[in-house]
């Protein structure tokens, strides 16, 4: 049961990711010309993140853990440029504080899943 358990937390992490990541095209943090702001919901991944990596591991372990944390370093660059393409693509215009913004973003969820899959005792 403990490959279903850990296939099934890999499917709903990335489900997870991409559902949070999707608020990204959407946000006005893209459009501000006074500052560079993260948008809300990159905070609300890398705090879910950290919250998921902290339950798994204490329900299933470091093993199922890492399994269901390890494709999401290929996927969050692949999310974020999907959104970067949407973006573009949309009627509302990007200023470079947004780009700088969604550069950021990307640095972001990097460093938080990195923080959420370290397995330190």
């Amino acid at each position: 049961h403990g490959l279903r358990v850990a296939k099934f937390c890999r499917m709903e992490m990335l489900m997870q990711t991409a559902k949070r990541m999707s608020e990204i095209c959407a946000s006005s943090v893209l459009q501000a010309e006074d500052a560079i702001r993260l948008p809300s919901c990159v905070n609300n991944l890398g705090e879910y993140l950290t919250a998921s990596s902290d339950t798994l591991r204490e329900a299933g372990g470091n093993a199922i853990a890492a399994y269901s944390f390890s494709s999401l370093e290929q996927y969050i660059p692949f999310y974020l440029m999907h959104a970067a393409r949407i973006v573009a693509r949309g009627s509302k215009p990007v200023t470079m504080n947004g780009i700088e913004s969604l550069d950021r973003t990307g640095s972001v969820l990097y460093r938080d899943l990195k923080g959420a899959t370290s397995f330190e005792n």
